[in-house]
């Protein structure tokens, strides 16, 4: 029973779709990795005819953007000092400081962006404003900002590092060790772990930060079976090295070991369509089979076959139907869905044989409609009523 509850707490997290690390999706569980699609301080600079600090006022109806710092002007302002607004803005803080940017165009103010602020924010702005135009300066600018305590500007200079500066030579000599220093650092939060792990595996040295993942990953207390960017930068740097954890991993049958066997399995299967990521898909349909031979796994590892669409596992998934060992409600359900989305003909023969034989199942997958999403009730020619 305990272990039927762990499997059903790890379906539950593992319920959303699988992890894409090129977009940054499903990245740590805990905390996801930015969006490398979100514009950065510096773009939205590039566009502001007008970069302000100051705090919004709300008097009755109107609000007003009060000045206490001009970081870049424009004729248009003709040195305003509280600019009014043509909407309300829900601000929790009324003192809290804000960074504005606004447009000039034809002489007309508008306000184009609003960043809450601190110090430091307001500092960084400053010192973004003031940068030239050199990529060198920039990167190095950036760079030294990645562990600044404020997570607005570390996420920033992530983004401008991941965007448009990862790629250096400066990068490669310089940042590399930074980054696989932070990467030791026991208190370093989840957050900005995959931050670090994932620049590190574009500028980092295959043999020296693939060790070092790899010595990470072996020590049981480090956790990093967590960190979708940890294991992508593993098997980009050495694939057949994390190969072999990964096999180990997903091996283990020991019942503490359930939660990170289920979560590789995610990261495996995200390579099916994805062989860049590091795994051939000869190599994910292996993972999956490990997972189906566990009748404590095979449940959750027959549903990712199925959302995969893996129709070449057809004759392994529905042979555990038969098999003794697997013989639980919940594998039989799981295998029944994978045949009822499946088209093959001989998914449609084995849906046809358990109508016919229990058509009971039927009835107890119908009453979990959560479980039945993609489900082609009259496949194969026949009919199925409940």
């Amino acid at each position: 029973m305990l272990r039927w509850i762990t499997l059903c707490s790890a379906l539950a997290l593992l319920a959303a779709a699988l992890p894409c690390p090129a977009q940054g999706q499903g990245a740590n569980p805990n905390k996801p990795v930015l969006s490398t699609t979100v514009s950065t301080i510096r773009t939205e600079l590039q566009k502001a005819d007008i970069v302000l600090c100051g705090r919004f006022v709300q008097t009755n109806e109107i609000c007003e953007f009060h000045v206490a710092q001009v970081l870049r002007d424009h004729p248009a302002r003709v040195g305003q000092k509280v600019l009014p607004l043509n909407q309300k803005v829900s601000n929790r803080a009324p003192n809290a400081l804000w960074i504005v940017t606004l447009s000039a165009k034809d002489g007309k103010l508008e306000f184009t962006a609003r960043f809450g602020g601190s110090n430091a924010l307001v500092v960084y702005f400053d010192e973004i404003l003031r940068l030239p135009n050199d990529r060198a300066v920039q990167s190095r600018f950036f760079s030294n900002h990645l562990d600044h305590p404020d997570d607005q500007i570390a996420n920033d200079a992530f983004l401008e590092m991941d965007n448009h500066h990862i790629d250096s030579a400066w990068a490669k000599q310089f940042l590399a060790p930074k980054l696989a220093k932070w990467l030791q650092d026991p208190l370093v939060d989840n957050h900005r772990f995959e931050l670090y792990v994932r620049l590190l595996a574009k500028c980092g040295d295959p043999k020296t930060h693939g060790d070092l993942l790899g010595a990470l990953f072996d020590d049981p207390k480090s956790g990093m079976w967590r960190s979708t960017e940890a294991v992508f930068a593993y098997l980009k740097f050495q694939p057949n090295q994390a190969w072999v954890y990964i096999q180990k991993v997903l091996n283990n049958r020991k019942e503490e070991h359930l939660a990170q066997r289920v979560r590789l399995l995610q990261l495996v299967c995200s390579c099916y369509n994805h062989p860049e990521y590091g795994l051939n898909k000869q190599q994910v349909l292996q993972g999956m089979g490990i997972m189906l031979d566990d009748p404590e796994t095979a449940e959750i590892a027959v549903y990712f076959v199925r959302e995969l669409k893996a129709w070449e596992m057809t004759d392994r998934v529905l042979a555990l139907n038969s098999q003794k060992s697997h013989d639980r409600q919940g594998v039989h359900v799981a295998i029944l869905e994978f045949a009822l989305a499946n088209p093959s003909p001989r998914a449609a023969e084995f849906v046809k044989e358990r109508w016919q034989r229990d058509p009971e199942l039927f009835r107890v997958m119908a009453g979990s409609p959560n479980r039945t999403r993609g489900m082609d009730f009259s496949f194969g020619g026949f009919g199925i009523e409940f």
